[in-house]
């Protein structure tokens, strides 16, 4: 079941039609005539386990001792969560733990893995009830922590999708010599690296112009020497004693991928949808904004697909529970500039703002400007770019900086949390979100201002207008959280406007009205 409502719900008559994109998210994921409904969680540990979740019917099994309390979880650029379980006498746990304990073999096989979903259970007035789900995520599990105290014993499991062993393994492997005696493809190495125990499937992807995720080997179109190079350049690719994750990243440190006229950085991130997956990513930031004249569904933003409208103080129009933007100073001035005459880590192809001079006199940023830092050469860059190698590291770094800043989410001068209705849209559970763009509209319901002679009572009573800073059509998504715990349901959305910028006085922090991008430095 959606959860928004239909595209003709007028919710937005008014100023905030300027900033509407198709869907407007405007209720919650539960039958429409619900007359009561509650927070479920179900979660299975171990592969013949049996479910556990929040109610009655809870580990059936073990005479329904053991109950889900709650539940955390979320990823920016990878999944992670915890859940609490309270265990009358510790059965479910204590005989999952003891059989682990004496066959560690098979906690390797699969003791540790865990399946979650969680959602509504709902009511209606006939009578009937049933569930609302999330999709079923495959996680790991990280650990288990005990707590027996005020009568209770309390476990806490914490999960991740990505294999936690993988960060801590170490390889020493030089891929390439060592595996069939000749050169690799970057691809074919970043693939035979993951395969090493335990195994991990890899993707290579990108979003193409109409927004959708496209998947596997071949996707990327590498450069080696400004030429185009699908499954990468040729190489001997040493990992240096890192786990596979920090070696994959040095490997493509060196390297972008062609993207139009343009070349493009990497990000390496875990997808929640496909569990122990490494997804190898084109940056999906975009480029500009692009929103039809309708703002109909399936609008790009650079090649990303829009999610839609949310509403701040819609009333029954909206499931915004909680919208809290800041602005961080210290943030906006460093990205003006790092040092001497480099550009901020998060400036690409700017411009300065010097209302003194006419647009032909304004002064440009460095073009050659970039991070400054050391750099040093990996044998696979040395070995394929020579004497440009310096060169081409120094602009790969860029790219790779600008790809991940989807992630930097303490970093961003312009950034908020969206908390909504607990959201069981697949969209909330997937890579996919990350990096997305949203409209945000925030309605402003009444006025304190007196009237003309100051003696007047303010009009509290007044049409909505919409706050002109924060409401903007290009917030971007950077990660996503689940929450449910005493009776609650929340989903938070971690947001951001891109920034600093240098604007005209009376234009939206992010853009103009339109949520439309300005060049700018």
């Amino acid at each position: 079941m959606p959860d928004y409502g239909p595209k003709n719900y007028n919710c937005l008559a008014g100023c905030g039609s300027k900033y509407k994109v198709d869907p407007i998210w405007s209720r919650a994921p539960m039958e429409a005539n619900a007359e009561s409904f509650a927070p479920v969680i179900k979660a299975k540990i171990g592969v013949a386990g049996n479910y556990i979740t929040v109610g009655n019917e809870s580990y059936p099994s073990n005479e329904n001792r053991a109950v889900i309390k709650s539940i955390d979880m979320g990823f920016i650029n990878s999944f992670e969560g915890s859940m609490e379980i309270i265990d009358e006498d510790g059965g479910a746990l204590t005989v999952w733990m003891n059989s682990v304990e004496k066959c560690m073999s098979q906690l390797a096989v699969q003791g540790k893995k865990m399946k979650i979903q969680i959602g509504w259970v709902y009511t209606t007035c006939e009578g009937t009830s049933g569930m609302v789900l999330s999709p079923e995520i495959s996680t790991n599990l990280m650990g288990i922590e005990t707590n027996l105290s005020n009568g209770l014993i309390r476990f806490v499991a914490k999960f991740t999708t990505a294999d936690n062993i993988a960060e801590i393994a170490r390889q020493d492997k030089t891929y390439g010599e060592q595996t069939n005696g000749k050169r690799m493809k970057l691809e074919e190495a970043i693939t035979e690296i993951m395969r090493e125990c335990p195994e991990m499937r890899v993707d290579f992807g990108y979003y193409d112009q109409k927004g959708e995720l496209k998947r596997g080997a071949n996707k990327l179109e590498w450069l080696e020497n400004g030429i185009v190079k699908l499954g990468g350049p040729k190489s001997i690719w040493q990992a240096d004693s890192q786990n596979r994750f920090n070696s994959i990243a040095k490997w493509v440190e060196g390297f972008r991928v062609k993207d139009g006229e343009k070349d493009k950085g990497i990000v390496l991130i875990n997808d929640p949808s496909v569990p122990n997956t490494l997804l190898v990513l084109k940056d999906p930031n975009p480029e500009d904004m692009k929103i039809d004249a309708d703002g109909s569904s399936g609008t790009s933003y650079g090649g990303r697909k829009h999610v839609g409208t949310f509403i701040v103080n819609g009333g029954k129009c909206s499931n915004v529970l909680e919208f809290n933007p800041s602005f961080n100073i210290a943030n906006a001035l460093s990205r003006l500039s790092s040092g001497g005459n480099t550009k901020g880590g998060l400036s690409t192809d700017n411009e300065l703002k010097d209302t003194t001079k006419t647009p032909i006199e304004k002064k440009q940023c460095e073009a050659s400007g970039g991070i400054q830092t050391t750099i040093t050469l990996s044998q696979a860059i040395e070995d394929v770019a020579g004497k440009d190698a310096p060169s081409e590291v120094n602009k790969s770094q860029q790219a790779h900086i600008r790809a991940n800043r989807i992630f930097d989410v303490q970093g961003q001068a312009i950034s908020a949390e969206l908390r909504i209705v607990g959201s069981t849209h697949p969209l909330f559970y997937s890579v996919e979100a990350t990096g997305a763009p949203l409209s945000i509209v925030v309605i402003t319901p009444f006025t304190i201002r007196g009237g003309k002679t100051g003696r007047e009572c303010g009009d509290y009573l007044k049409k909505a207008d919409c706050h002109e800073i924060f409401s903007n059509k290009k917030w971007i998504i950077e990660g996503v959280s689940h929450a449910i715990k005493e009776g609650s349901f929340v989903t938070t959305l971690k947001v951001a406007l891109y920034g600093p910028i240098e604007l005209e006085a009376g234009v939206p922090l992010g853009g103009d009205p339109d949520g439309a991008v300005l060049a700018t430095c």
